[in-house]
């Protein structure tokens, strides 16, 4: 919450300094470890428990806030230091397109809260576990509830589970319907993704949709993995 420097905080100053260079990702690695272990008698390595539990009470303080209506009063004096800067870092992360803040209660958080509520509870008949433990996944590669809300149309049909992962194929009812919703100057995926998009095709809307398609056939074909290993007990 508090202002970062390089001069404050080495290993970050460092890794700003080695991506500006270009240099290889071991390259990097080797030479941050090197950096702290020069600098073990930084008190920023030697980091207080105070900071972390005064952290933990202003994201409290900021959830009751938002979620409940309600104002904690801190008590705790490095609580009460840091909570102006804590509030405005929270503030511009959690308002309007912006959702990169997460609640002390991460379910709380924009995109888990969206999965407990409009996929694990949704009222559809159709979805048993198995289904909604994908539609996780699918929710995933874009964490957006207004491109899922754009899906469901397609989600919800019976057809769409013989083979989740050929709907996301090229040209498929799918990839039409996130084209049009594109067409229309949304955002296809959250914030707080820092995606670079791979060049698949020249138009620029186009190859987001693309590269929407292919990540989410990915991370249906993780969940299918994954679920027997969930189910095996």
């Amino acid at each position: 919450a508090l202002p970062i420097s390089q001069k404050s905080w080495p290993v970050a100053g460092l890794t700003c300094q080695l991506v500006k260079h270009k240099l290889p990702l071991l390259t990097m690695v080797v030479a941050a470890k090197k950096k702290i272990a020069q600098r073990r008698d930084s008190k920023f390595l030697s980091m207080d428990i105070r900071h972390f539990v005064a952290f933990c009470q202003c994201s409290i303080k900021m959830e009751a806030r938002l979620f409940l209506d309600y104002d904690i009063t801190l008590k705790d004096h490095l609580a009460i230091k840091i909570w102006p800067h804590f509030e405005r870092m929270a503030l511009r992360n959690s308002t309007g397109s912006m959702d990169k803040w997460v609640p002390f209660h991460t379910v709380l958080g924009p995109h888990n809260k969206f999965v407990v509520e409009d996929i694990y509870h949704a009222k559809q008949k159709a979805w048993n576990s198995h289904r909604r433990f994908v539609l996780n996944f699918i929710f995933r590669a874009h964490c957006k509830p207004e491109v899922f809300k754009a899906q469901m149309p397609i989600l919800s049909r019976e057809s769409f589970w013989r083979n989740p992962i050929a709907a996301f194929n090229t040209n498929s009812p799918m990839h039409k319907a996130l084209k049009k919703y594109r067409s229309s100057g949304n955002a296809l995926q959250t914030g707080a993704f820092l995606i670079i998009p791979e060049r698949l095709v020249k138009d620029d809307d186009e190859n987001l949709v693309r590269n929407l398609l292919q990540r989410t056939q990915r991370l249906i074909g993780l969940a299918q993995s994954l679920w027997p290993m969930l189910c095996d007990r």
